[in-house]
């Protein structure tokens, strides 16, 4: 019971306490809203899924590829993990 009252008045005193936040004044967007609807063409996103399986069964190829030095393919490895944080 204490506790709610404890909580109580914090909220309380919150809400009595008066928020002033900074206000940006940012520029405005130099593209325009033009981006923020973005769709996309059925055949081109199949298109792109194909080339994306594609190049899977590429990589896979590539790391089980027998013959490579096991350095060459942890660096394989370390390439493609870079890639996938790239922009």
């Amino acid at each position: 019971m204490a506790s709610a009252e404890v909580g109580n008045n914090v909220v309380n005193h919150i809400e009595e306490a008066k928020i002033i936040r900074p206000v940006a004044n940012f520029s405005p967007i130099l593209w325009g809203y033009s981006f923020l609807s973005f769709s996309i063409d059925n055949n081109v996103a199949q298109k792109y899924a194909q080339e994306i399986e594609a190049l899977k069964e590429e990589t896979r190829s590539m790391l089980l590829a027998t013959g490579r030095k096991l350095a060459e393919t942890l660096n394989l490895i370390g390439v493609i993990e870079c890639l996938q944080w790239s922009p």
